[in-house]
């Protein structure tokens, strides 16, 4: 047998191999949408298989931080009778963490799709040693500014625009572009026309 051959025996191992993980795992696994993700991750086991340091830079707000390179030594920190939802940054990693937790005895393991790096919902970020939740982008300028925190949650917004709106008398709010200020009465206007 001359080495050529050898190597690509070996190839087709390794291929065959890779292809009936890969399908193996999604069986194990349940993949679901940020909106399915977000239905039942409270209700569940929520892990971040990320690194520390990645799990530092944002992860998913009541995330517990329990890194792939860590999983066989600290597997029993999973309740085998709870569902798993699990994540890491784009969805590659999990395959192998849902191996390792079927052996353990958990049945329901769910996946993030496309990883943190698709997730809109609430971020919590350490910042100099104190976690913060990440806020908004447009809406960080305010939330600097102003005493009270202004639309810094979506679900607090039909409460906040009235205070904004009482705030946008103070000089910051005419440095405000003239779009975004029009487009913040728009809001306000339609948050108090459907009380």
């Amino acid at each position: 047998m001359s080495a050529i051959t050898a190597v690509l025996i070996l190839l087709g191992v390794i291929i065959i191999y890779s292809v009936v993980m890969f399908f193996y795992q999604r069986r194990i696994m349940k993949t679901l949408t940020e909106e399915e993700f977000r239905t039942g991750y409270r209700k569940a086991q929520l892990v971040d298989i990320r690194e520390p340091n990645e799990f530092e830079n944002g992860h998913i707000l009541g995330a517990r931080n329990i890194p792939l390179s860590q999983f066989r030594m600290r597997i029993k920190e999973f309740r085998p009778d709870q569902p798993v939802y699990i994540y890491c940054q784009s969805g590659m990693r999990t395959g192998r963490a849902a191996q390792m937790l079927r052996r353990h005895g958990v049945q329901e393991i769910y996946d993030l799709k496309g990883g943190f790096k698709m997730w809109n919902g609430k971020v919590k970020k350490k910042n100099n040693g104190m976690y913060i939740e990440k806020p908004r982008l447009w809406a960080r300028f305010f939330v600097r500014r102003f005493e009270q925190p202004v639309l810094s949650d979506s679900e607090e917004l039909a409460f906040s625009l009235p205070a904004f709106h009482q705030g946008a008398s103070q000089p910051l709010y005419a440095e405000l572009p003239v779009r975004l200020q029009a487009f913040l009465l728009l809001l306000l206007q339609f948050e108090s026309s459907h009380r």
